[in-house]
């Protein structure tokens, strides 16, 4: 009974698995009207089995992303002279658009095995490591110097600032005043190395890669720091980032309002611009215990 059980629990996973990936993506082609006068193509992309609200179903569930940015992405990279090499030389039965969705689909479900992935997208290890590496360097090209960047003036970070203090719906009292950003950690399982593989395991034994990211109110990056084994925890790979070295020697070039500051957990230093809950449990005042709730919920980029 408990065997039949679990085979039946095996078959529903790989089916919710299969419908969520991206051999069932369609895509689309509009005319568009450039601002210079002319007219482009514009690719969309649809999934028959995945919609555009949020929950388990959804497209951002499945790719961390929704629609909306993928079909950018998309747009953006098939342009870029990588992409359109690839689509001519030997990779031609892996379009631009299916070689983006294989690596997010993947980075998305990095509980995903290899075995897992080739399975149902058809693609090889080899060829998934050339699209990951394709897709990060052009990703870096194409959007790292204008989507991730740090609050430049008083205005944006007025902004934030003025976010982050909005009352929740559970409590009629301010979130985090002068709060400009939260970080944390998170682990991204990889292949495990051929050198020095074991340094990268965590305490799982899985083949970990540390991310520390640091994200605004709409939980839009503005920092990370990404590359280190998790056998470094959160405390090394902050404190050998440039956000802390900048924390600490040039703070007034960071923050454009000096009472700004970011928001953390435990395993983050107290600075004079990095706050994280209060650790005593006993005797906590008020807006102490407040701030411990509301912390939990920020750091949750």
């Amino acid at each position: 009974m408990m065997l039949t059980q679990n085979v039946r629990t095996i078959d529903d996973f790989q089916y919710a698995c299969y419908l969520g990936s991206p051999v069932h993506l369609v895509e689309q082609s509009e005319i568009r009207n450039n601002l210079n006068g002319g007219t482009n193509h514009w690719w969309t992309y649809r999934h028959p089995y995945l919609h555009d609200r949020t929950g388990p179903n959804s497209f951002q569930t499945h790719y961390q992303v929704n629609r909306k940015i993928f079909n950018v992405i998309v747009n953006v990279l098939r342009r870029d002279f990588e992409y359109q090499a690839s689509e001519e030389r030997s990779e031609v039965s892996h379009p631009v658009w299916k070689q983006i969705a294989v690596v997010l689909w993947h980075l998305s479900n990095t509980h995903f095995g290899y075995r897992i992935a080739l399975e149902l997208l058809i693609v090889s290890h080899r060829s998934y490591s050339r699209f990951i590496n394709r897709f990060v360097n052009d990703m870096i090209q194409s959007f790292l110097k204008t989507t991730i960047r740090w609050p430049a003036t008083l205005e944006e970070s007025q902004k934030i600032m003025d976010r982050f203090a909005v009352p929740s719906v559970q409590s009629e009292y301010q979130h985090l005043n002068e709060c400009i950003s939260a970080v944390n950690g998170k682990l991204i399982v990889i292949q495990k190395p051929s050198l020095f593989g074991n340094s990268w395991l965590d305490h799982h034994s899985n083949t970990s890669m540390a991310l520390m990211a640091v994200c605004d109110h709409k939980k839009r990056f503005t920092d990370i720091r990404v590359g280190l084994a998790r056998s470094q925890n959160n405390t090394f790979i902050f404190k050998t980032s440039n956000l802390y070295q900048n924390i600490i020697h040039s703070p007034r070039e960071l923050f454009c309002d000096l009472r700004s500051y970011i928001v953390g957990n435990y395993a983050f230093p107290i600075l004079k611009h990095c706050f994280i809950p209060y650790c005593r449990v006993n005797d906590m005042m008020v807006k102490e215990k407040k701030f411990n709730n509301i912390t939990p919920r920020e750091i949750l980029v």
